[in-house]
């Protein structure tokens, strides 16, 4: 499904996101998510190698593409339409470079 309603109001979104590590090093990264106040980002099923304020920091081999399963939920009543823009940073950690990427979370007709 585009989207889940949980019992408590709020929204689910999940995504595949893929990180390509073009280096010939270990890379860590912070992924987070912004656009709809109070979303929550959590990481499925991939271990995270630590917690940057509130949101998953990752690990990436060198030379590899790597997925990650991350599901997103927005509380009860903040969306203002059946789908929002939101997009996801990228975090490198040791270079503190950071990419976006454009997204959109779905949600019932409003």
């Amino acid at each position: 499904p585009l989207f889940t309603t949980l019992s408590d109001g709020s929204v689910s979104n999940g995504y595949t996101f893929k990180i390509l590590n073009k280096k010939h090093e270990d890379r860590t990264f912070a992924i987070s998510v912004k656009g709809i106040n109070g979303m929550t980002l959590k990481l499925v099923g991939a271990e995270t190698i630590a917690t940057s304020a509130d949101n998953p920091v990752v690990s990436v081999r060198p030379d590899r593409l790597q997925s990650f399963r991350l599901v997103l939920n927005a509380p009860p009543g903040v969306m203002k339409s059946d789908s929002e823009d939101i997009y996801f940073l990228l975090e490198d950690i040791n270079t503190e470079s950071i990419a976006t990427y454009d997204s959109i979370f779905r949600g019932p007709k409003q």
